[in-house]
């Protein structure tokens, strides 16, 4: 089955970049400080940008082999792991750990985040929202939801009270969160749908973005 998955995501980081997205740039805004560790780490778009920003102690892990040879073209340290398994990191390894887009691929979202605030001070999360009104009008129209078809590889859904519920079992809180609105970057449009975003976040957010650290 791993041997499996990692063909997969072989083959699907053969495909080209699709370019910085919301979920690197928000989660850019909540990383403090490095060493930074972007756990299932992809093409290392993060990295880059992390780069860019003059962080400098950057390492990425993945369980693609492809992904591994991609970051080594940029200049960036990356090793393979399995995130269903223990991290290959000591205890307290770096001051931030990264999940983009990693916890709806895992089974055991909250193991993983307890794996995470072992090896890192930080852990910041970017996770699809998959009870948008994006979605809820996919559904009405007879469609199954972006988010939710085979080709995805989800197997965990969630809305933000399901992240809340698992930071929380985690023995994590959220400490600064970002959320995903519909013309994000547009001029006019902007600031109305951050503030339907923030103020009914599973129904108008299209993803969330966090920065936990262990609950007071």
């Amino acid at each position: 089955m791993k041997h499996a998955e990692a063909a997969y995501w072989d083959q699907f980081w053969d495909q080209p970049d699709v370019g910085l997205q919301w979920k690197q740039l928000a989660a850019a805004e909540l990383i403090r400080t490095d060493p930074v560790l972007d756990i299932g780490c992809g093409s290392g778009l993060l990295l880059e940008l992390l780069r860019e920003k003059g962080f400098r102690s950057l390492t990425g892990c993945d369980i693609a082999s492809k992904s591994t040879k991609i970051l080594a073209t940029k200049g960036l340290r990356a090793l393979r792991c399995d995130v269903e398994r223990p991290l290959p990191f000591a205890s307290g390894s770096f001051a931030t750990a990264a999940l983009i887009d990693v916890l709806e691929h895992t089974f055991q979202p909250a193991r993983l985040l307890n794996e995470a605030a072992r090896v890192a001070r930080d852990v910041v999360i970017v996770v699809p929202n998959f009870n948008s009104i994006v979605a809820r009008l996919q559904v009405m129209a007879g469609r199954v939801p972006e988010n939710n078809t085979p080709r995805k590889q989800h197997v965990y859904w969630f809305n933000y009270g399901k992240l809340r519920e698992v930071v929380s079992s985690a023995g994590l809180e959220i400490e600064a969160e970002r959320f995903h609105s519909f013309k994000y970057d547009h001029r006019l449009f902007a600031a109305p749908f951050r503030l339907l975003a923030r103020a009914r976040p599973t129904v108008f957010s299209l993803a969330f973005a966090a920065r936990l650290r262990p609950k007071a």
